[in-house]
């Protein structure tokens, strides 16, 4: 990565630049909400303030679990993962830790559980548009080779990865997938006249979203980052986001209704079997001879399991508040 200047013989990178600027956005635009809602500023800057150590701290430690073979390993010494100035960082560690720092702003100021964090689905899409298109002329964010002759000579599905071979630029993907997601959050409050449900409700969405889509792209990625063997660790809390947001909606559920729920199981069910879906085809496209349509079964099974939290929510929603 492009070294812009050394500060006490750190090295500060232009991606680095950029990443942080992306949880500056993310913040102002939480901020943006928190005035919506009219949230004090108090708790926001509160917020804001214990977001950017957490941050940190969080997209750091992430990372090194995700390359636990490579410091005991390759290098042999775990002590290497405390030196975060050598570069290596998880975008998804960095969305949880400003995730708790919204939840211990909570508790501080006394405000209901889930103001904050839902002003963090505002914020998080916009920085992730930022920091994906970072990705662009570093080693992160390449895909596999691409077969199709009209996509390999189109400049937004396209990049060489700097060995000759053309690649999807999966880091594009994800920008528009980041992009698309705050429209539809955005839409989906315009048209419920801010009426998004129960505190939280909006990181949830967002949430379940967030983490099947990149679930999927996740599989198409090729750079070698964050890999326990075989094992991408990002595709793993990727689909993690979405049962998080069915199990609080689950025991939202039970809270307004007693007793044995044969619908509640049946979503957790769906859910099961879409994940049991993808994890099949996430092997069987590495020897597929139509990767297109084995995508396509992935991407269906993922949204099986949107379907069964965005279903549990309604339900819980209905069975709560009618």
């Amino acid at each position: 990565m492009e070294t812009i200047l050394n500060v006490f013989s750190i090295p500060l990178t232009a991606f680095g630049v950029n990443a942080a600027l992306a949880a500056a956005t993310a913040l102002i635009a939480a901020g943006g909400w928190c005035a919506y809602r009219r949230i004090r500023y108090g708790a926001w800057i509160r917020m804001a303030v214990l977001a950017l150590p957490l941050m940190l701290l969080c997209s750091r430690i992430l990372y090194a679990v995700g390359n636990v073979l490579y410091y005991t390993r390759t290098v042999g010494d775990l002590t290497k993962m405390l030196h975060f100035w050598d570069g290596g960082a998880s975008v998804l560690g960095a969305l949880l830790g400003l995730i708790l720092a919204a939840a211990i702003t909570e508790r501080w100021q006394k405000l209901r559980p889930g103001m904050l964090q839902d002003a963090v689905a505002i914020g998080a899409p916009i920085g992730l548009i930022i920091e994906r298109l970072s990705e662009a002329g570093t080693e992160l964010g390449m895909g596999q080779t691409i077969d199709a002759d009209w996509m390999a000579t189109h400049p937004f599905f396209a990049v060489d990865d700097g060995y000759g071979y053309i690649v999807h630029a999966v880091f594009r993907y994800e920008a528009i997938v980041a992009a698309v997601l705050l429209l539809a959050l955005l839409v989906w409050v315009i048209v419920r006249k801010g009426d998004t449900g129960a505190h939280g409700d909006l990181l949830l969405v967002m949430l379940t979203l967030l983490g099947s889509s990149q679930a999927l792209l996740e599989s198409l990625r090729n750079d070698g980052h964050m890999l326990i063997g075989f094992v991408r660790v990002n595709q793993i809390v990727s689909i993690v986001l979405p049962v998080v947001a069915l199990s609080v909606w689950t025991a939202r559920a039970h809270r307004g209704h007693h007793g044995f729920d044969w619908k509640l199981l049946l979503m957790w069910l769906l859910a099961a079997g879409g994940i049991t879906i993808a994890t099949v085809q996430e092997f069987a496209v590495d020897s597929s001879d139509n990767v297109l349509l084995d995508y396509g079964i992935m991407a269906a099974g993922l949204a099986m399991v949107v379907a069964a939290a965005l279903i549990t929510r309604r339900w819980t929603r209905k069975i709560n508040y009618e």
